[in-house]
């Protein structure tokens, strides 16, 4: 490894560039030589376990779960910052779920093509959301509809079919006519 990053710093030099030692940091997944550090100019490079990478998480066990709880954080504080909305009644049901797809659902599930899914981190996604469309559509504890029905109601998917259908051109695209069951 440290001969192709000799090689790419000598490549960058012809064209005038040079590697910030600073600003580079090394991350390893499943590697089996771990001792060995990387030098650039003479000057080791920083081994991190985890970094941010266009807003999401990335980690050296190359799971998703540190990423998704962080995206459910953010997503919890977008909801919170548009709680007087949620309680006006100056606004119809249909234009606050369209504000929460557009500025909870959209920072919860930024980043989800890239999520290795399992059945307990789709659950905790779907919790939130059931969550914050309960609030939005005042369903209280007492008032026991199943989720099919709130989702029926709020037309919006299941949690797994969405990100499942992510793809270039745009998650919201398939939120309008997937099927809820």
């Amino acid at each position: 490894m440290q001969t192709l990053l000799e090689k790419i710093a000598r490549e960058a030099a012809k064209v005038g560039l040079k590697i910030n030692v600073n600003k580079s940091k090394e991350m390893r997944i499943a590697m089996t030589n771990n001792n060995e550090t990387l030098c650039i100019h003479s000057e080791t490079i920083e081994r991190v376990t985890q970094f941010v990478y266009l807003g999401s998480i990335i980690d050296n066990t190359g799971r998703t779960e540190v990423d998704i709880t962080t995206r459910i954080q953010k997503a919890q504080a977008a909801f919170s910052t548009l709680n007087k909305i949620w309680h006006s009644t100056a606004y119809s049901t249909l234009t606050k779920l369209r504000i929460f797809k557009t500025n909870v659902k959209a920072v919860l599930l930024y980043g989800c093509e890239t999520w290795k899914n399992s059945k307990s981190i789709t659950a905790k996604l779907q919790v939130f959301i059931n969550k914050c469309l309960r609030k939005i559509l005042r369903i209280f504890w007492l008032d026991q509809i199943t989720n099919i029905v709130l989702w029926k109601r709020t037309n919006q998917p299941r949690i797994d079919l969405q990100i499942r259908n992510a793809s270039g051109d745009g998650w919201a695209i398939h939120c309008e006519n997937h099927p809820t069951t």
